[in-house]
């Protein structure tokens, strides 16, 4: 974790391949930093003190944005690769893409955290996006806001994009 982002440690080494647990003392297995306040190495059993400052973990906080743009974008791409995989292409069903997109885009202002986690009717929201299945998205839209999956403004949003991009939905 940098910051506020939980940063899977395979993409972090990716950014960052410099980076390694300390060696000495052996068997440390994981850190936390915190600057002005504690570096903390850890043991199975055993916690330490780390160097204070830690220059290295300053900087690696310091770039929590640059991590944080290519984690989201990482995301991004693996939605819109699900995304191309509902609709072979923009032909089959250019208003359902559309509105799919807006929905993201505008709706999420596409923060798939947002979008994958929090809404758990989004599953089966997507594929009666792509089949044009207008009634159960309806149907899911409608019990997404009654169980607080989404808020009110999400709700209000998707159905502007619905009526911007002409799905006919009474929402």
């Amino acid at each position: 974790m940098i910051g506020a982002l939980t940063y899977p440690l395979t993409e972090f080494l990716q950014d960052e391949p410099a980076y390694s647990l300390p060696l000495e003392p052996p068997g440390i297995i994981g850190r936390e930093y915190i600057p002005g306040k504690r570096h903390s190495l850890f043991t199975s059993n055993t916690q330490l003190g780390g160097e204070m400052p830690w220059h290295d973990g300053d900087m690696y906080i310091a770039n929590e944005a640059k991590y944080f743009s290519k984690y989201t974008q990482k995301r991004k791409a693996e939605n819109d690769k699900k995304t191309a995989e509902y609709f072979k292409n923009e032909e089959e069903a250019p208003n359902a893409l559309k509105f799919l997109s807006a929905v993201r885009l505008t709706v999420f202002a596409n923060n798939l955290t947002r979008i994958n986690t929090a809404w758990k009717l989004q599953p089966m929201w997507y594929p009666a996006v792509k089949d044009q299945d207008w009634k159960l998205v309806e149907e899911l839209t409608k019990a997404a806001l009654a169980a607080n999956d989404i808020t009110q403004a999400e709700y209000d949003g998707i159905k502007a994009a619905a009526a911007a991009h002409h799905i006919p939905v009474t929402l």
